[in-house]
């Protein structure tokens, strides 16, 4: 799991951060199952934030009012319901632990 610091995030889990990319480049080198969540005082903008090539979305944002979970990166499960946190990190974990066994 990484935290990410931001200063703004859209409701498809796209970040503005510092404009260093900083975090983008050391997040394309994470490896598809670690958990991305970032961290905001502000809610979600209503309208997507541009996005570049190099940018890398977020599963989650914590805010002080609320956690935003961003499903569409991570799954749409096969009967199209929208999972819960708590069935994303379940699937998460089985499906670390399966790839070591």
């Amino acid at each position: 799991m990484v935290f990410v610091p931001l200063l703004a995030f859209d409701w498809k889990g796209n970040r503005i951060g510092y404009e260093k990319g900083y975090y983008d480049r050391f997040l394309a080198g994470c490896k598809s199952e670690v958990v991305k969540v970032g961290l905001s005082f502000f809610k979600a903008h209503d309208e997507f934030l541009p996005k570049e090539t190099t940018d890398v979305g977020l599963d989650y944002v914590v805010t002080p009012e609320k956690i935003y979970y961003f499903w569409q990166k991570i799954f749409l499960l096969k009967n199209n319901k929208i999972p819960t946190p708590i069935e994303m990190a379940l699937s998460a974990t089985l499906n670390t632990y399966s790839k070591k066994v």
